[in-house]
């Protein structure tokens, strides 16, 4: 057999494969990983609103917030996972100059009835005055499991002091499909 009929056997072949007439489709409607997948939902300062309208605050090119008096200071801004997944750790950047001038908080609401849960709600540790991440390991108690369907999820963080600063938090989670 001479190698132009080989190539033409082969062309055909592949000419036969490529133009059939059977689709494939994906028929099914649950997409599960064989190992828990991690994700990082993260929360810049421009995401985070005031508590209240008589905040003064500014926030720096959108990188930083800082507030304009010494009292208790919240801005708050809303998680959004997908449902089903479960919340691991929160982590949020800041500067301190004492114990509790800063403080954080992950909540969730029930749309049902507007009940206000804590899942995190802490005063922070000093940072000795320098930018820091503090973790903070979100409980398994059921709680961190994401369901969409019946709660809001906030992350919230206070400054009080005008040496305070905020560069953002993140939430950590798992997840085992690609998504419902």
């Amino acid at each position: 057999m001479s190698r132009t009929s080989i190539a033409g056997i082969y062309a055909s072949l592949v000419a036969g494969v490529l133009l059939t007439s059977d689709a494939l489709a994906i028929t099914d409607t649950r997409f599960l990983y064989a190992q828990p997948q991690t994700g990082a939902f993260q929360m810049p300062p421009p995401a985070f609103f005031p508590d209240s309208s008589t905040v003064p605050f500014s926030a720096t090119n959108g990188t930083s917030i800082t507030v304009g008096t010494n009292s208790f200071n919240c801005f708050s801004a809303p998680v959004n996972l997908p449902h089903g997944s479960t919340m691991t750790q929160m982590t949020v950047w800041h500067k301190a100059v004492a114990f509790a001038d800063n403080a954080a908080g992950l909540f969730r609401i029930d749309v049902t009835n507007a009940d206000f849960q804590s899942l995190i709600n802490t005063s922070l540790v000093t940072t000795n005055n320098v930018r820091a991440a503090t973790n903070f390991t979100i409980p398994a108690d059921g709680r961190q499991i994401i369901n969409n369907r019946r709660y809001s999820y906030i992350l919230r963080f206070c400054l009080t002091k005008t040496t305070s600063q905020f560069w953002g938090g993140r939430i950590t989670y798992e997840y085992s499909n690609a998504g419902d």
